[in-house]
């Protein structure tokens, strides 16, 4: 940092750059969260929507056997 520029603006040049630092790390801490966040959304919705395909599998197979069972046709 250069002499000639008066203290008290050394202190608010040294305080905004570490300011900023602490900004900037919080931002990359948000942005991280934020990404972690939606994979675990993409990841929740993919499994619930396979849970409920295998449920329709299931109710479906079900009626299958039934119906084969009590020699019934679909």
């Amino acid at each position: 940092m250069p002499s000639n520029v008066p203290k008290h603006d050394r202190k608010s040049i040294v305080g905004r750059s570490i300011l900023g630092g602490i900004l900037a790390k919080f931002e990359t801490q948000v942005s991280m969260f934020s990404s972690i966040l939606d994979v675990l959304q993409h990841w929740s919705l993919k499994t619930s929507s396979t849970i409920a395909g295998l449920q329709d599998f299931q109710k479906s197979s079900t009626v299958q056997i039934l119906c084969k069972f009590y020699g019934m046709k679909m």
